[in-house]
């Protein structure tokens, strides 16, 4: 069980299958949790990523500055 902190209600899944993706071709695929109270969403991802160098997977990218 994932819960929110803030309002210790437990997250809600609201997409799965989604991906976030590192440079061009590696995608860490996971699911999307929001809590119903504030909204904050995460994405809850795989250890192991996977070679999706069509960008098949629905994703994020992932910034990669060092800001």
């Amino acid at each position: 069980m994932l819960v929110c902190l803030k309002h210790k209600k437990e997250m809600k899944v609201i997409l799965n299958g989604v991906g976030v993706r590192f440079g061009d071709n590696h995608v860490y695929p996971g699911d999307m949790y929001k809590c119903p109270l504030c909204e904050h969403s995460f994405i809850l991802t795989n250890s192991t990523s996977i070679y999706d160098p069509d960008h098949k997977i629905e994703t994020i990218q992932m910034d990669e500055s060092n800001e």
